[in-house]
């Protein structure tokens, strides 16, 4: 079978998401391995079209990854008629637009969250997708995770009985500008390019929780902006005008209870930036980026609480961690492998841009019940 080529507009190449994660780890791995194999036998080539707003840094991005063809005029990738899929990793702010304008020129949607800044507008861009006819999705990366997938089959097996309660707990220290550099862009910072932690963390918890459990029935949340100013890039000082940190009190599908902890202002002292515990009747988990942890009913200890002596028992030895079931497979590769196969093919992808706006649902409902001071129904 002969190669299948096909165009994919990178907007946002020179960003820090689509160098560490959709180049390195996902577009320029199939291009070395000669294409992504299909069912037929041929194997689908990528031709990308980066787009960015600095020539000197997509050149330096070209000729790191043997790209040839970039350029800074956004409309004119989108006009081209050899390009069929646009992948927006930009900015947050504008999104919606540049679906939308990619949309109307009959480009396949494949795109970072969040697909846009409220509620509306993501109706909005699934909409217009639907109407045209073409094919769409949204990242949804961290189910993915090797940790995760064993946490999902966890569930799908009936390991924990009846699940009676959820915590998902995520965040660093980003350090202000001032001694160290902040690990985040300034403009995550910034309400007025689309930042604040729950417009970009929530889409996360979003597709995860829907994932694992089923969806989220309602939320009760906390915000707050524990740093309020920090040193942009070019070290001018600004003033965050976004939260950076958010706590939820959610109930999922089914009535089970779930705590939600995100924050760009803790340190570290658990396994991982990133973990899930589930407590259920049969037994429990918890689950890191990588690694899942078992305890079921019959060796759960029964620590106590010394009031003299301090703890006795080490909790982490009486933990079992669960075998890996397959090859790692980057997680970026498993959502990029499924998009192409249901462009190129009409393969199953059951993460179209519906997920993106069930996401901003979560979203609206998180900063409407911090204002509010209430539960909010989702």
């Amino acid at each position: 079978m002969a190669d299948r080529c096909i165009g994919i507009i990178l907007n946002g190449a020179t960003s820090g998401i689509v160098h560490r994660q959709h180049l390195v780890h996902v577009l320029e791995p199939i291009l070395r391995e000669g294409g992504l194999p299909l069912s037929d036998g041929s194997r689908v080539v990528p031709d990308i079209l980066m787009v960015g707003r600095d020539e000197t840094k997509l050149q330096q991005v070209g000729e790191k990854f043997g790209l040839k063809n970039w350029t800074t005029d956004l409309d004119a990738a989108i006009a081209n008629p050899d390009y069929t899929i646009f992948f927006d990793a930009s900015v947050t702010a504008g999104r919606e637009d540049r679906l939308k304008k990619a949309i109307s020129a009959g480009k396949h949607i494949y795109t970072e969250k969040p697909i846009a800044n409220s509620l509306e507008e993501a109706r909005a861009v699934l909409k217009a997708a639907e109407d045209a006819g073409v094919c769409h999705g949204v990242m949804c990366d961290k189910i993915f995770l090797p940790g995760l997938l064993k946490l999902k089959r966890l569930l799908d097996s009936d390991f924990f009985g009846r699940v009676v309660s959820a915590k998902l707990e995520f965040g660093w220290w980003i350090f202000d500008g001032h001694g160290e550099t902040g690990q985040r862009p300034s403009w995550n910072y910034r309400k007025k390019d689309g930042g604040g932690l729950v417009l970009d963390m929530f889409p996360h918890w979003s597709y995860i929780l829907n994932h694992l459990f089923g969806g989220v029935e309602n939320i009760y949340c906390q915000i707050a902006t524990e740093i309020p100013e920090r040193v942009d890039e070019d070290g001018n000082v600004y003033a965050v005008d976004v939260e950076d940190t958010a706590n939820g009190l959610l109930t999922l599908s089914g009535g089970v209870p779930a705590q939600l902890l995100t924050s760009w202002a803790t340190r570290v002292r658990r396994d991982d930036v990133l973990s899930i515990q589930v407590d259920g009747t049969e037994g429990s988990a918890f689950a890191t980026a990588h690694g899942c942890w078992t305890q079921s009913l019959e060796d759960t200890p029964l620590p106590r609480l010394d009031t003299v002596n301090g703890q006795t028992m080490n909790l982490f030895e009486t933990w079992d961690e669960a075998p890996d079931a397959e090859p790692f497979q980057h997680s970026f590769r498993y959502g990029w492998e499924l998009y192409l196969r249901h462009v190129m093919e009409d393969g199953p992808f059951p993460f179209g841009l519906e997920q993106g706006v069930k996401a901003i649902q979560l979203v609206d409902a998180a900063y409407r019940s911090a204002e509010e001071r209430r539960a909010i129904d989702i």
